[in-house]
């Protein structure tokens, strides 16, 4: 299964080095390939799905913030990429219009200049390909691809506890709706479990405590004879 090649750090690249949200093209170089260094999660398809939905969005999200702080609003950007990923360049230049305008307006012509912005909204659009990339790869996986976003989602939001209370908080509200959550462990367990080794696993029978029973009724049964044989002894 071949893996998509990020493109947004190469249009990283191509940003402007005078932009002051950013610093210098080669921190901007080191940040991505922080955020990108492989983690020690091979052996966990969920965990490592979710960082790396996190890193993505949050790429996307700190250039978003960026360019709402330089007059363009943020649903103005998602309008923008929307267009990018939809291949519809007309409708994207048209929106690109309107948001310089609406920068200019808020920060004259000292703002963000076009190619800047333009710049901006490419490297959005890549990592908005490559987050669908992934999650297209975690469904080939055999993952739930929403359910990996909604998990994502909650971990975002709350950084301090890694989305703990959020997601015990969901499970509770869950289980006082009166939602079966018997699966839990068989789901999780599935999830993590890794073959360890290429043979069929052919589980082992287990032994049951019918042996027990077995002796305990062989004694009850000889317990029962030798009562049967005194009482019969008495009446005779």
């Amino acid at each position: 299964m071949g893996k998509r090649v990020p493109q947004a750090a190469v249009e990283k690249k191509q940003l402007p080095a005078n932009d002051a949200e950013y610093g210098d093209d080669a921190d901007v170089e080191q940040a991505g390939e922080e955020a990108r260094r492989p983690r020690s999660t091979a052996d966990n398809p969920v965990k490592r799905a979710v960082e790396e939905f996190s890193d993505l969005i949050n790429e996307m999200d700190d250039i978003r913030e960026m360019l709402r702080a330089h007059g363009v609003p943020l649903r103005t950007t998602r309008m923008i990429v929307e267009f990018g990923v939809q291949k519809k360049p007309d409708k994207q230049a048209v929106a690109i219009d309107s948001a310089m305008e609406q920068a200019e307006s808020a920060f004259g012509q000292g703002g963000l200049s076009r190619q800047a912005l333009e710049n901006h909204i490419s490297t959005i659009v890549n990592l908005e390909l490559d987050l669908n990339h992934a999650r297209s790869v975690a469904r080939e996986e055999g993952l739930d691809a929403k359910a990996l976003s909604t998990l994502t989602q909650m971990v975002q939001q709350n950084p301090g506890d890694g989305g703990a209370k959020a997601v015990n908080t969901f499970l509770a509200y869950a289980l006082a709706c009166g939602i079966k959550t018997d699966q839990l462990s068989d789901i999780a367990g599935n999830l993590l479990r890794q073959p360890a080794s290429v043979l069929p696993q052919i589980p082992r029978r287990k032994v049951e405590a019918p042996s027990w029973s077995g002796k305990r009724l062989v004694r009850d049964v000889l317990t029962g004879l030798l009562i049967g044989i005194a009482v019969i002894a008495l009446l005779l």
